[in-house]
Parts: structure tokens; sequence; C-alpha cells
């Protein structure tokens, strides 16, 4: 499903016109992330929660040159789904 199958649906089951679905959509989006960068977690309703964690630096190689070089520190998102999703989909889908 893309975005704009997404906005059609939502728009069917809610009885607004696509693009107030998509001012909400782009608005949850914007505040999703402001929150998990602000407070470096979030929780998706029936979804999971994304969370923000650091990755330590480590040693890699250069594959141009084979010399080693230090990767450095970094902040990286992550999602977790949810119990309830996780089950969700166990049920369902067949296959």
């Amino acid at each position: 499903m893309n975005k704009s199958e997404l906005l059609s649906a939502i728009a069917s089951k809610t009885k607004l016109t696509k693009d107030q679905v998509n001012s909400v959509l782009n608005s949850y989006a914007e505040i999703v992330m402001d929150q998990a960068i602000q407070n470096k977690e979030f929780t998706v309703l029936n979804w999971g929660k994304v969370k923000i964690t650091k990755s330590a630096e480590r040693k890699g190689l250069n594959p141009a040159t084979k010399k080693p070089i230090t990767i450095p520190a970094r902040w990286v998102p992550r999602f977790a789904f949810s119990r309830t999703l996780k089950a969700r989909i166990a049920e369902e889908v067949k296959g």
C-alpha cells in the first residue's frame, strides 16, 4: 500500500477528505519524530516503540585501501514492534 492508497482508505473510513487526512498524517509523523528525538523514546499506539540508541565506536576496514579505520559512535533510530501487533500478525498471517 502506498501513501495515496493509505490516504484513500483512511478518508473512506473517517469521512474526512484526502487533504485533511494527509495533513493529519504529516502532523503525526512530525510529532513522532520530534518526540523521539527529544525524549529518545516514543510509543506509537498499538504498533510499538521508536527508540533512539547510541551505537558504540567500533573498528572497521576501508574497503578501498584495506586499512583499518575507526567508525565513530552515532545515534541510531530503532523500532520495536508491540506484543499486540506481533500476536495479531502471528494469528492472522497465513503462509
